[in-house]
């Protein structure tokens, strides 16, 4: 089965969270600094923009492979996954059972994955599982080189899915809008694409200005900020690194939509 890995979102704020951890609010963190030659110093900035640039694409790869379900207007993910944790435990393990045995064989995949779909269970969770059944096989299938007409329609339904749920990420929705081209009329393509580019963009607009107000929150604490300059954290690097890497991969899944309205 194929890897799956955390949103980069997720391991942001997670690393934000140990570096707030890591710092008491009553002592400074006291980092020794080395001093370098002018030499050394390029030598040492050039790789680390090599590192940042090749963590930045190995996060915008990862980005676009795993995105998470939406939920619904007035539903905290917190609370909803404290609330439904056992059920969603057991219905995720039977899903993720169903991905792994089935995943050679993508015409038996997906019979298999529309009848966990269709069938009844608990209504409360029935939105996120659906999505991330509907997300996954959107992936599955788009990496596929050989697109068959039963595979296009297999396509359809779980983009449908999403659809269906005024799902407000770009780039999955985009990824198959683009191989649906030819199956799905102009007008229902066209149609897709510009309800998903309103969900994408009010979305990334939301999760620009949550990110913002948590980096302001981080720095407004003298000591964490103090400490986190000396890490080589400003606030600026904050900024730019927390909300440029989401608002790419959504900027490109637009770009995408758009270009289907061409």
């Amino acid at each position: 089965m194929r890897t799956n890995l955390k949103s980069l979102l997720s391991l942001m704020f997670l690393s934000f969270l140990i570096l707030v951890s890591s710092c008491s609010e009553k002592s400074e963190v006291k980092i020794p600094v080395e001093e370098k030659t002018s030499d050394e110093v390029i030598k040492h900035d050039n790789v680390k923009r090599q590192d940042l640039a090749e963590h930045i694409n190995n996060a915008m790869d990862n980005g676009r492979s795993m995105m998470p379900p939406r939920f619904p207007s007035g539903v905290n993910a917190a609370n909803f996954m404290t609330k439904n944790h056992t059920a969603l435990m057991k219905e995720q393990s039977t899903l993720l059972e169903i991905l792994s045995s089935e995943e050679e064989n993508l015409q038996k995949l997906d019979v298999e994955l529309r009848k966990y779909i269709e069938q009844t269970k608990d209504p409360k969770i029935d939105f996120f599982l659906n999505q991330m059944a509907a997300l996954r096989m959107i992936d599955i299938l788009t990496n596929e080189t050989e697109f068959s007409d039963e595979l296009k329609e297999a396509l359809a339904y779980y983009t449908q899915i999403l659809l269906d749920y005024n799902y407000n990420r770009s780039i999955p929705i985009a990824k198959g809008l683009e191989r649906l081209q030819g199956y799905w009329d102009d007008e229902k393509i066209a149609a897709a694409a510009e309800l998903t580019i309103e969900q994408a963009d009010a979305f990334n607009a939301m999760i620009i200005a949550q990110q913002e107000a948590f980096i302001e929150e981080i720095y407004t604490n003298k000591v964490l900020a103090d400490s986190l300059k000396k890490m080589g954290f400003t606030i600026e690097n904050a900024r730019q690194t927390n909300t440029s890497l989401v608002a790419r991969i959504e900027k490109e899944g637009i770009a995408r939509l758009e270009a289907l309205l061409k």
